[in-house]
This record gives C-alpha cells, sequence and structure tokens, in this order.
C-alpha cells in the first residue's frame, strides 16, 4: 500500500513538473546558477586565502621560523637567539631544508632629505634567496653582495627621496647601547606586496 502512494506521488510529482516547463527550466537554471556562483566564490577565497599566506611565508617571514620562545612572545633584538651557531649546526645535522639566519630589529632611516621608521631585516645574502623571493624581486640596481649595503622597497625609497648609490643612515637602539651606520643603496624592490615594497629594508 505504501508503495502504491508513493508511485502515485512521485507520478504526479512528475506530471507536475512537466506541466509547467517554463517554471521548470528557470528554477533549474537557478539552481544551477547558485552552484555554479557558490562554487567559483569559495574557490575564489580559498585562492586569496592561499596567495596571502604564500605572501607572507615567501616574503615576510618564512614557512617556519626557529626562534625562543620569548622571542614570538615580544620580537626584540635582546629575546634573540644568542647560540646562533649551535643553531645553524643543529639544523644542518638534522638535514633541514634550506634555511637562513636573519634578525630583524626597529630603527630610524635617514636620507639627506627625510627620516622614517622602519623594521630592519638582517639578512646573509647568499643565503636569504634559498627561504625568501625578495632577492629575486629586486627590479632597480641589484641585491645584496657584501655589508655597508642596503635594499630598500621603492615606495619606501620614493618617501625618503633616496636613490640608487645614495647613502643613508640607519640609527637604533642597541643593548650596548645606540647604533648608526651608513649604507648604500644598492638595490629597489619591486614585490608587488605590500609590505615589502612599503617597508621593505634588507
Amino acid at each position: 500500500m505504501r508503495n502504491a502512494a508513493a508511485l502515485t506521488t512521485a507520478r504526479l510529482a512528475w506530471r507536475n513538473i512537466w506541466r509547467h516547463r517554463q517554471r521548470t527550466y528557470l528554477l533549474a537554471a537557478v539552481v544551477a546558477y547558485a552552484t555554479v556562483a557558490t562554487i567559483f566564490y569559495w574557490s575564489l577565497v580559498d585562492g586569496y586565502k592561499l596567495s596571502v599566506l604564500e605572501a607572507h611565508a615567501r616574503y615576510v617571514l618564512a614557512p617556519v621560523t626557529v626562534a625562543r620562545t620569548a622571542w614570538f612572545a615580544d620580537p626584540d633584538p635582546e629575546n634573540g637567539m644568542t647560540d646562533t651557531e649551535r643553531a645553524l649546526a643543529a639544523l644542518a645535522s638534522a638535514d633541514s631544508p634550506s634555511y637562513a639566519p636573519r634578525l630583524r630589529f626597529a630603527g630610524l632611516l635617514t636620507s639627506p632629505y627625510l627620516s622614517e621608521t622602519a623594521f630592519l631585516r638582517g639578512v646573509d645574502p647568499f643565503a636569504e634567496a634559498a627561504v625568501s623571493r625578495v632577492p629575486a624581486r629586486v627590479g632597480e640596481g641589484r641585491w645584496l653582495t657584501a655589508s655597508g649595503e642596503v635594499v630598500l622597497g621603492y615606495k619606501l625609497a620614493k618617501r625618503l627621496d633616496v636613490r640608487l648609490g645614495e647613502r643613508l643612515v640607519v640609527s637604533t637602539a642597541a643593548l650596548a647601547g645606540p647604533r648608526s651606520l651608513g649604507l648604500e643603496v644598492v638595490g629597489l624592490t619591486h614585490a608587488r606586496v605590500s609590505t615589502v615594497d612599503n617597508s621593505g629594508v634588507y
């Protein structure tokens, strides 16, 4: 009895679907459009998330950061790793993938015309390319090859009104007291990543 009732209901439903063909086609089109739009939207969101993570990992920080626990709570140089040689040796003995040492600290950049605060990144010029895409995104000049050189984001250089071959002074507060250093601008990045182009100092 139940099977007969279900079969009758199914027949009536099928007949009702094709009784108003335009309504059926319109409903099917709306459902298809909503499904495609939803899939497209979530694909776009997922792609955006991946691009943000990729940019942050390959341009700003790194996929993995090795540091003292205190540094993650307060990224001050005094909380940095004091025994870097031991850490590098441990990474090498563990057959770790590519790695590079970094030093991140706040400082004051002074050009002949303007001054601006920034977070500076001290890097190993030759090891940095293994973990970062910044060295490959130097659009003007070149990447670092020796001490006494600096690479800036091109928008930051524009604000400081400094050009390739010119010098600027970096001032910072160290554990031993205030320190200043003159650096030659040898490259400008064009990474199309706002953090790098607006405030990158390497």
